[in-house]
């Protein structure tokens, strides 16, 4: 085992590197010293300072309030990443005119463009669908190390798997086999659904990486997205040229986020 580095939190309080509280993490650890900051401004100044400087002392008061707040602000925003609280108001795209509809899939595709990415729509999806899915891997790619997002889908009905959208800096290698990208797309789906969570990466070697450039095979990220009684399976992945340490704890919630939104 690599030296310093602890299987158990708790190895690092027994070792006198630290403490460590279990669930007082990201967003929590902001709120929580934002409101004790206050609290203990307004203690000092119910219980009186004294003889002390008034006007140094009101100064010092206004800066730790000042901070106080600034936490809680940043707090309660980490917080609404946490929880995907961003994905409701995109939720009413319902209610946006085909117009408006229309304006936000051309902005999708001019950020595509502007980055190089190619991008594959499958006929077979829905419009409401492809519209969703596009902002989706849009979105990812330009805000996590992602380099490469791709809906996939398998049926029990006799159907070949398939790729039903893709995003990315390049394709596959041209020469992969119909065959290969079948049993690529299969290993995959078939993966991800045998998973407990729901979400699972996967080494470079795994079968499913055939659907990936070379270079973009550090990190490959699987998500159920849709599963029905007919037997229709569909799955988002990922791929990124750095490693899965590159991605945070909320870029992963968010893929989850992303998934539900997708089966909305």
């Amino acid at each position: 085992k690599t030296k310093g580095v602890y299987a158990r939190p708790s190895a690092a309080i027994e070792r006198g590197s630290g403490f460590y509280v279990p669930g007082l993490e990201g967003s929590r650890v902001r709120i929580l010293f934002g409101i004790l900051v206050l609290a203990l401004s307004y203690a000092n100044t119910l219980f009186g300072v004294g003889d002390s400087n008034v006007d140094a002392v009101t100064y010092s008061q206004s800066l730790v309030t000042f901070y106080g707040i600034l936490l809680l602000f940043q707090g309660f925003i980490e917080f609404g990443k946490e929880m995907g609280l961003g994905l409701e108001l995109l939720g009413q795209e319902g209610d946006k005119s085909g117009a408006q509809q229309k304006e936000s899939k051309e902005e999708v595709n001019a950020s595509a463009t502007s980055k190089n990415l190619n991008q594959m729509v499958s006929n077979a999806l829905q419009e409401d669908t492809a519209d969703n899915i596009q902002w989706v891997a849009a979105s990812y790619v330009a805000l996590t190390p992602a380099t490469h997002v791709l809906l996939l889908e398998s049926r029990n009905d006799g159907d070949p798997p398939e790729v039903l959208y893709s995003l990315g800096s390049s394709s596959s290698s041209s020469s992969t086999s119909s065959g290969t990208i079948n049993d690529a797309i299969q290993a995959a789906i078939d993966t991800v659904f045998q998973s407990k969570g729901g979400r699972v990466a996967v080494p470079e070697n795994h079968p499913s990486a055939a659907l990936l450039p070379e270079d973009n095979r550090r990190c490959i990220l699987l998500q159920q997205t849709e599963k029905d009684d007919n037997g229709k399976r569909r799955c988002l992945m990922v791929g990124s040229n750095q490693l899965l340490a590159a991605f945070t704890k909320n870029d992963l919630k968010w893929l989850g986020s992303l998934s539900e939104y997708l089966t909305r």
